[in-house]
């Protein structure tokens, strides 16, 4: 279990209700920039945030805009979890940049790019890190700021061998050589032994693979532009 902490802490509890999540989001949102906290309220005053938990919700985090009204809608699956932190914040980012775009005349010029949408989500998370304060007291949020930043290096590792895969089946190699040539390349330290067949398939936990070819290593463009 990579996930684990190394000091065998418990999991970090950032909040107990939604309510409290969309609270302490809006204030570091206003610290980074008020005009972001302005834009959070209004995205919130017209009931564009679904953050709750609750059967049958499909997992994960994302943005969409509603581009007649030319506003953002913000979903989450919360559990009370800092991970749910990490994806308003992200999400938001992605939110702020789709109002910023939204006040462009021409429709062409109201989306970005895939290389540079995630630099303003990213961003954002990286901008927040120092008022993480909001749910935390000052050990937990040096914590959260730490794995973020750990978090990171693990993350360039993956993208390079999932985007290095890509290339391997697509030319025509065989996708269980693929995988073993290319996490040789950038694996950790972790063994894997007794579990080969399993680690040989370790490759389809990247969504991206089956609905999306050849697009990932855009996150990796963007975490670069996002630490700059």
């Amino acid at each position: 279990d990579l996930a684990v902490d190394p000091q065998g802490r418990p999991p970090l509890k950032p909040y107990a209700t939604t309510a409290a999540l969309v609270a302490g989001c809006r204030r570091i949102f206003g610290r980074v920039h008020p005009d972001f906290g302005r834009k959070f309220d209004r995205i919130r005053a017209k009931g564009y945030l679904d953050l709750d938990s609750r059967k049958g919700k499909a997992p994960g985090g994302y943005m969409c805009g509603f581009d007649a009204e030319r506003m953002p809608f913000i979903f989450v699956n919360g559990t009370g979890r800092h991970q749910d932190v990490q994806t308003l914040l992200h999400e938001g980012g992605h939110a702020f940049h789709t109002l910023l775009a939204y006040g462009q005349d021409f429709h062409f010029n109201q989306g970005y790019p895939i290389e540079f949408a995630e630099v303003a989500s990213m961003g954002m998370e990286l901008l927040a890190a120092p008022h993480l304060g909001a749910f935390y007291g000052e050990a937990d949020a040096r914590r959260a700021r730490e794995q973020h930043l750990e978090s990171m290096l693990d993350l360039f590792a993956w993208i390079a061998t999932i985007d290095a895969f890509q290339h391997q089946v697509y030319l025509g190699q065989d996708r269980r050589a693929a995988w073993a040539e290319v996490r040789q390349r950038f694996k950790g330290a972790d063994d894997w032994t007794g579990y080969r067949a399993e680690h040989a398939a370790l490759w389809q936990r990247q969504m991206h693979l089956f609905g999306s070819p050849f697009y990932y290593i855009e996150y990796a463009i963007a975490q670069i532009g996002a630490l700059q």
